[in-house]
């Protein structure tokens, strides 16, 4: 990144906020070409957020509680899928991708744990659920639904994936990141270093199984409510 950009970030990601907060998801807008540009625009911010969160950490962490809280109010939305356009539609899904993003880095979990139940119920469940939509085209050609509507390979999750280009596609991605998620970093001072150095192997990997499930231990139960559902 040029050295002249970094004092720069905060006010230009600032401006970037305000046009993605100036869209519209509720399936009203009509698609004149002012509202397109800024469609393209808000397109081009999110972008730019997983850019810097996947490739220039060292300036994006102070800036991540407020692209957390801004792409938080774009997934809410996905209750709107089903009337959105595809333009539209891939907005709400490039930012299912940045809290993927996010999640995928140090601060991840305490920037998104707190929104975990909201973003579960509000985001990522109505994005799943099928619509009058889905059933035509269901009923129309099922192979082809399944194409459209799941990521290519489940065994893929990851938070880094930028291929997804469905609200859909990118929810499920996200729920699977969060499953996978390993939980708050465990710090120790040097004397529990020293004395976790001594303790026995089989302890060591209790406690990695003990974390490596904490996504699980979200994830499960709220995917138990629905069980007819999906």
């Amino acid at each position: 990144m040029p050295s002249a950009l970094p004092p720069l970030l905060p006010s230009f990601c600032h401006d970037l906020f305000g046009i993605l907060g100036s869209l519209n998801f509720d399936g009203s807008v009509t698609l004149e070409d002012g509202y397109l540009l800024r469609l393209k625009t808000g397109k081009k911010s999110l972008l730019i957020f997983c850019a810097l969160i996947t490739r220039h950490r060292k300036y994006s962490d102070k800036l991540m509680p407020d692209i957390i809280a801004c792409v938080l109010n774009i997934v809410k939305y996905s209750t709107n899928i089903s009337k959105l356009d595809f333009s539209s539609e891939r907005i709400v899904s490039l930012a299912f991708d940045v809290i993927s993003h996010v999640l995928e880095t140090g601060p991840g979990w305490r920037l998104v744990s707190p929104h975990f139940s909201s973003l579960l119920d509000s985001a990522i469940f109505p994005a799943l659920v099928m619509n009058e939509k889905d059933i035509l085209e269901w009923e129309e050609d099922a192979d082809e639904y399944i194409r459209k509507n799941l990521p290519s390979d489940l065994e893929e999750i990851s938070g880094w994936r930028e291929d997804l280009y469905t609200a859909r596609k990118s929810a499920i991605n996200l729920l699977g990141v969060i499953s996978m998620s390993k939980g708050p970093p465990v710090v120790t001072s040097s004397n529990g270093s020293s004395t976790l150095s001594k303790r026995k192997k089989s302890e060591k990997k209790n406690e990695n199984n003990r974390r490596c499930s904490m996504g699980e231990l979200l994830v499960i139960p709220f995917l138990s409510k629905f069980p007819y559902s999906l």
